[in-house]
């Protein structure tokens, strides 16, 4: 599944999770230099936080990959 949303340009920039050469150092140092921008600035920053790891587990990969074709 990750090879086509690669191949499809699915995948933001900001997406470091199974993603070649991203980790969660990257994700982390983005946050931090986010953060200190704004507090910089005097402003505020708001960010969100999604873990779908588990999500697909149970469903049957075969199935999801012949509805995205």
């Amino acid at each position: 599944m990750v090879k086509f949303f690669n191949r499809n340009n699915l995948v933001t920039p900001v997406q470091y999770g199974f993603r070649n050469k991203s980790s969660c150092a990257h994700a982390i140092a983005e946050v931090t230099n986010f953060v200190k921008g704004e507090l910089d600035r005097k402003s505020s920053g708001c960010s969100c936080f999604i873990d779908l790891q588990k999500a697909f587990d149970p469903s049957d990969h075969g199935i999801l990959l012949a509805k995205l074709c």
